[in-house]
């Protein structure tokens, strides 16, 4: 951990489970009625089998029964589908960081710099699309990508709140 005479800061990132989850939903925020909203032709579409149904009598209690249980396996479908690619994602995720090791973070006045042990990623700060505050940390997201720096990764004598308003205002000037 270390911070340089011409401002730069460099660590090794620990990577806390809890911070990756909040950095996780970084780039779903906003999404989340779009969600919902994605939910209503098939609540149009019950709604509507309980006009045919109710039109048709109450010997047609199949019809209804029906429609409630592809709804509910529909809805089931995708529950397990988010689950399942989450735990996909985060196996790819951690089987890459072990390849990687060590890992470094970089942070210039003009670009954040990962270093990994088999490549290199530079950011300048127009890349950077929000630098957010997570409980015990701070979450640098680039369009879906999501970096979790942990407070007490940082250099000593550096708190979280400082180094967000330092990456603020390196993104805003460049």
């Amino acid at each position: 951990m270390s911070e340089s005479e011409n401002g730069a800061i460099e660590f090794t990132p620990s990577f806390p489970p809890a911070l990756e989850k909040q950095a996780a939903q970084l780039p779903l925020r906003g999404r989340s009625w779009l969600w919902n909203l994605m939910w209503l032709p098939l609540m149009l579409l019950f709604l509507l089998a309980l006009n045919i149904s109710d039109r048709m009598g109450s010997d047609d209690w199949f019809f209804m029964a029906g429609i409630g249980t592809g709804l509910a396996i529909v809805f089931l479908w995708a529950m397990v589908e988010v689950y399942a690619n989450g735990r996909y994602l985060s196996t790819l995720t951690a089987e890459a960081r072990e390849k990687a090791e060590p890992i470094r973070f970089r942070f210039t006045p003009k670009r954040f710099v990962l270093e990994l042990s088999n490549a290199r990623t530079e950011y300048l700060w127009s890349a950077i699309d929000e630098i957010a505050k997570l409980r015990g940390g701070t979450g640098l997201r680039i369009a879906a990508m999501v970096y979790a720096v942990a407070d007490e990764d940082l250099p000593e004598g550096l708190d979280g709140d400082t180094f967000r308003a330092r990456l603020n205002a390196w993104r805003d000037a460049a």
